[in-house]
């Protein structure tokens, strides 16, 4: 009788619930993250070109240059654009740096001189 019926469609209900949630949302982890690396195994050796996670919000990253890898898994580095190097900075802050003209800081020329002028002088 009835009953069956929904029952079945109950059934195919619930397996495509299950179904759904092992879905895991493609990007979520971007691949040339350092999260992603470490999950890997992966380690950036010294002289890795790198982008550091400056800006959660404005999604804004410096280009910069791995000097060690740490132990614990945190890398030290180096900025491109004033040398200052910035000890122990975990792999879910960096990304291997992306080609020149993908946008945002890694853009602009090595020295940096440009995009700082441009800045400060914005308004």
């Amino acid at each position: 009788g009835p009953p069956l019926a929904v029952a079945r469609v109950w059934g195919a209900m619930a397996g495509e619930a299950r179904a759904e949630k092992s879905f895991t949302p493609p990007g979520r982890v971007p691949p040339d993250s350092g999260a992603a690396a470490a999950a890997s195994g992966a380690v950036w050796p010294p002289s890795t070109p790198v982008e550091r996670l400056v800006d959660e919000v404005s999604d804004i990253w410096y280009a910069a240059t791995v000097l060690a890898h740490k132990p614990g898994g945190s890398y030290d580095i180096v900025y491109c654009d004033d040398q200052k190097v910035e000890r122990n900075v975990e792999p879910y802050e960096l990304r291997l740096r992306r080609s020149a003209g993908a946008g945002g800081v890694s853009s602009a020329p090595p020295e940096g001189v440009a995009s700082a002028s441009v800045t400060a002088g914005g308004k």
